[in-house]
């Protein structure tokens, strides 16, 4: 582990910093990654949908589903 990461890019640091430093500059908002059965997924998908109404479904593959939440709408993401 690194207390900050940095970012290259041509040979160039382009960004320094820590991790939180970073997500909060750059960072697009949160992935969620859920594991069911494929017979559930849509009654899973469903339910997300319903406690988190921005979330968006990225990828659906066998069971595993990837929701992406835009940082702009983190308030969703509190109970």
């Amino acid at each position: 582990l690194s207390d900050k990461i940095g970012v290259i890019v041509d040979g160039q640091f382009k960004c320094i910093g820590t991790p939180l430093y970073l997500k909060n500059k750059y960072g697009e908002g949160y992935r969620i990654n859920l594991v069911t059965d494929s017979i559930n997924s849509h009654k899973v998908i469903d339910i997300m949908h319903s406690l988190v109404p921005s979330a968006k479904l990225v990828d659906e593959s066998g069971g595993s589903l990837i929701f992406s939440v835009a940082i702009t709408n983190i308030k969703d993401l509190a109970p």
